[in-house]
């Protein structure tokens, strides 16, 4: 079996068949993530218009990173089937940068900390460089 780690990452002496298998596992862990994203986003969104106890701002940070995590979420199921490194690398930079930017937000918004206030912007550029990465990606590149 493979690692989730060693399976994001591209072996450059690997046969194209056998880097377009692990390119099709690679992809299966980012939609597990996905999968993961929209069911937390689907929860916050929930939380954000019924937790009466949260405070009219927090519950809209709440609900604006629910929304982003179902939108990632929903863009990297679009992806699926696609095993190209271009798009490989577009969807790691959108799931790192919605756990960046939503934990961040999800931080300041129940525990009130700030320790990690840069985690928001850094994320907001990788969800950014991420989009920008799949419009140059191949629909049907192989690995």
């Amino acid at each position: 079996a493979i690692s989730p780690s060693a399976a994001l990452a591209m072996d450059p002496s690997a046969s194209p068949v056998e880097n377009a298998r692990h390119g099709g596992l690679r992809m299966r862990v980012i939609n597990i993530l996905a999968a993961l994203f929209a069911a937390i986003g689907f929860a916050g969104l929930a939380a954000g218009a019924h937790m009466h106890s949260l405070a009219p701002e927090d519950a809209e940070r709440v609900k604006l990173v629910a929304s982003l995590q179902i939108g990632v979420a929903a863009l990297a199921f679009a992806l699926t089937g696609r095993t190209g490194r271009i798009s490989l690398i577009g969807a790691s930079l959108l799931i790192a940068g919605v756990t960046l930017f939503s934990g961040d937000v999800s931080a300041l918004v129940w525990m009130h900390s700030t320790q990690f206030i840069m985690a928001a912007p850094l994320g907001g550029m990788l969800l950014i460089l991420g989009s920008l990465t799949l419009a140059f990606s191949n629909p049907k590149a192989k690995s």
